[in-house]
């Protein structure tokens, strides 16, 4: 664990993101434009701290400006996974059901649930 500000933070993730895996533009366009504002830093003076070259940083800010972050919804209204775990043949069992029941699993489940058929 590190003791680091936002800024310094905000710089590490944008960086050791780099070590696995692929970036997603946008998302990375949002980082580099809340780093670039964190620390008040030009795209020129972020490309000598960021593995990303100055005509990448740049596609990136231009990226950036046209993203807009959708506002998440509540907690309320998101899906939660629901795991159980069941032998093969006791699995097979329950799809042919689901299958047979019609319609999504989540809605099958719900209506057995609830007691209708």
């Amino acid at each position: 664990m590190w003791e680091v500000d936002d800024a310094e933070a905000l710089l590490l993730l944008a960086t050791l993101n780099r070590l696995q895996g692929q970036d997603d533009p946008h998302k990375r366009a949002v980082l580099v434009g809340a780093l670039a504002a964190r620390r008040g830093m030009t795209l020129p003076q972020l490309s000598r701290e960021l593995p990303d070259r100055g005509d990448q940083l740049k596609a990136l800010a231009g990226l950036g400006e046209r993203v807009q972050l959708a506002c998440p919804r509540p907690l309320a209204d998101q899906r939660v996974a629901v795991h159980f775990f069941l032998l093969p043949a006791d699995r097979s069992e329950l799809e042919e059901a689901i299958s047979a029941a019609g319609g999504p699993r989540e809605q099958v489940l719900m209506r057995w649930a609830r007691g209708e058929r």
